[in-house]
C-alpha cells in the first residue's frame, strides 16, 4: 500500500463532525493535508488547582510532604533517599541497586515471605529501586490501611535483614541482570558511552561486570545501608485520601527514631554525584566501535 492510499483510507475518520466541511478546504489549500489544529495560547490555559500541601521536617531531618486529595480512597507513599548508583564503593559497582532488592526480602520482624502476605493481604503494593543519586520506594494503598502501610515501610528501611539466604537466592539474579547487558546492542552503546564519558573511575561510567554480584557479601549490604540510609536528605511524600495531622503523626511513630550515620560514627552521606567525583573531561571527540561476536 502506497504512503497517499494510506492516507487516503485514513481521510472518512478525519473529515467527519460539523468542522468537516472546513477542514476539507482547509486541506485542499494545504496539498491535500491534514492541517494541524493550533494550539491555545498561554493566557488561555487555566492552570490545574493543586491539593493543599503540609510540609515539615523531623527532628532527625527527614523531610515530609502530605497532598490530601479525597477524591479517591487510596493514599500513594514516595521516599526518596539519598543512596545512589553513584554512592557505590570503587570495588563493588552495583551495590546500592542491590541493597535496593534486598529492602523486600525480610525485615528483622517479618520474613520476605511475610512482606509479600502483608502487601496481599491489603491489596497494596510496594517498589523499590535504585536511581543514579536515590533510592525510591513506592508504593499505594487504600486509605483504611495508611497506618499499616507506613508501619511496613519504615520497617523495610530501617530494619532490613539482608538475611543469607535471601542474598544467595537474588545472587543469580543480579549476575543474570549483569551479562543481560551484554546481549543488548542499544544497552551495550549506552553503557560504553557513560563509560568514555564519565571515565572508567566514575561511579556512572562503570561497564556491566558480573564480578561484584558474586562478590557481594552480607557485611558489604550492611555497612552501606548503614553509612547511606540516612533522613538527612531524605524525602518522604504522601498523597490521597488522608489527613495530613494524622500522616504526621504516624510518620514520627514509626520514622522518628530513624538515625542517620552520624548516631553510628559514620561520616554524613554525600550528596548527589557531583559530591563524589568530577567527570571526566573529553579533550575532543571520539567514536568507538565496540565488538560483540555472535551478535546478529
Amino acid at each position: 500500500m502506497t504512503w497517499t492510499a494510506a492516507l487516503a483510507l485514513a481521510w472518512p475518520l478525519w473529515a467527519t463532525g460539523p468542522e468537516a466541511g472546513a477542514k476539507s478546504a482547509a486541506a485542499a489549500r494545504n496539498g491535500g493535508l491534514p492541517v494541524p489544529i493550533p494550539l491555545p495560547s498561554w493566557s488561555q490555559v487555566n492552570p490545574a488547582p493543586l491539593p493543599p500541601i503540609v510540609r515539615s521536617t523531623l527532628p532527625n531531618g527527614l523531610d515530609v510532604v502530605v497532598a490530601r486529595r479525597p477524591r479517591q480512597p487510596v493514599v500513594a507513599l514516595n521516599l526518596l533517599i539519598p543512596a545512589g548508583l553513584a554512592h557505590d564503593p570503587p570495588n563493588l559497582p552495583g551495590l546500592a541497586g542491590f541493597v535496593a532488592d534486598m529492602l523486600r526480602q525480610g525485615t528483622a520482624r517479618r520474613s520476605a515471605e511475610a512482606v509479600a502476605e502483608d502487601l496481599e493481604a491489603t491489596g497494596g503494593r510496594l517498589g523499590v529501586s535504585a536511581g543514579v543519586e536515590f533510592t525510591r520506594l513506592s508504593g499505594q494503598w487504600l486509605s483504611r490501611d495508611l497506618e499499616r502501610a507506613v508501619e511496613l515501610v519504615a520497617e523495610v528501611v530501617t530494619q532490613p535483614a539482608f538475611a543469607a539466604g535471601e542474598l544467595e537466592r537474588m545472587r543469580p539474579r543480579w549476575v543474570a541482570q549483569a551479562r543481560q547487558a551484554f546481549d543488548d546492542p542499544g544497552e551495550l552503546a549506552a553503557r560504553y558511552a557513560d563509560h568514555l564519558l564519565y571515565g572508567p573511575g566514575h561511579p556512572l561510567g562503570r561497564l556491566p561486570d558480573p564480578g561484584p554480584a558474586m562478590a557481594v557479601r552480607r557485611e558489604d549490604l550492611v555497612a552501606f545501608h548503614a553509612r547511606h540510609y540516612t533522613p538527612r536528605g531524605a524525602l518522604l511524600v504522601v498523597a490521597g485520601d488522608v489527613e495530613p495531622d494524622r500522616v504526621l503523626d504516624l510518620v514520627r511513630r514509626h520514622l522518628g527514631g530513624w538515625e542517620g550515620p552520624s548516631a553510628q560514627g559514620g561520616p554524613p552521606s554525600p550528596q548527589g554525584p557531583a559530591g563524589l567525583m568530577p567527570p571526566a573531561r573529553l579533550a575532543a571527540s571520539r567514536v568507538q566501535f565496540v565488538e560483540w561476536p555472535g551478535q546478529t
